[in-house]
């Protein structure tokens, strides 16, 4: 989302912060303003507050959001001789755009600088807001699991299970991390030389299932093994 914030005091530093609504739920506005200036406020206010007219990407800010979802936008003027707030916290709720059918996805692929070792490959999705995972997959595997995009779905509930850990213990956590929206690069620096690579994405759902067949990307080989002299 993009807004536009124009203070009455053009000259007053403030904050912007976007949170789920959800996250705001039991805090009144005096708890979250403590909130915003214990994160924000003292010495890293001079990388965080804003004056004058902006306009404002929550991209920039916060980072991707979840569709249909509920949101604050947040403004708290700052005072930087007490470090505290100038003014009381003003809120305004919005709710992010629905996510696209799944089924009326596609994917490209995009992989340059192969070398012995390293390749960087970048995955666009037809629709931003789709889930998806994605990542790279040998030729060895890729036959191992049957050698076609049907296979993928098995690859990808394996490939999310080994990922289960203490601080990852259930599919849906691992889902948070792994699952991506939008345009998506990787710099691989651990490549096997000499090695056939494929590319696959497939959209899921926050907890892992596939809603779409794979994708998979044409086979690229890494470059024989470079010696050091």
């Amino acid at each position: 989302a993009t807004f536009k914030v124009t203070p009455l005091n053009l000259e007053m530093p403030y904050f912007v912060e976007v949170k789920r609504v959800a996250d705001c739920e039991g805090k009144d506005d005096d708890q979250i303003t403590a909130e915003i200036l214990d994160l924000y406020g003292g010495f890293m206010a001079s990388w965080f507050t804003k004056t004058g007219e902006q306009t404002i990407s929550t991209m920039e800010e916060s980072g991707e959001l979840i569709p249909d979802t509920e949101y604050y936008a947040m403004f708290l003027g700052y005072d930087e001789a007490t470090e505290g707030a100038s003014t009381d916290l003003e809120k305004y709720k919005f709710r992010t755009a629905a996510p696209a059918d799944p089924s009326t996805n596609t994917f490209t692929f995009d992989v340059t600088d192969i070398e012995d070792r390293t390749a960087t490959v970048t995955v666009t999705p037809s629709e931003p807001s789709v889930l998806y995972a994605w990542d790279l997959i040998s030729e060895e595997d890729y036959k191992t699991y049957g050698g076609n995009t049907q296979g993928i779905e098995k690859y990808l509930s394996d490939y999310l299970e080994n990922q289960i850990s203490e601080y990852l213990p259930t599919i849906e956590d691992v889902v948070t991390v792994v699952g991506v929206r939008g345009e998506k690069y990787n710099y691989y620096s651990s490549l096997v030389p000499e090695t056939t690579y494929y590319v696959w994405a497939i959209c899921i759902d926050a907890s892992g299932n596939p809603l779409t067949t794979a994708s998979l990307s044409e086979p690229f080989t890494t470059k024989a093994a470079q010696v050091s002299t």
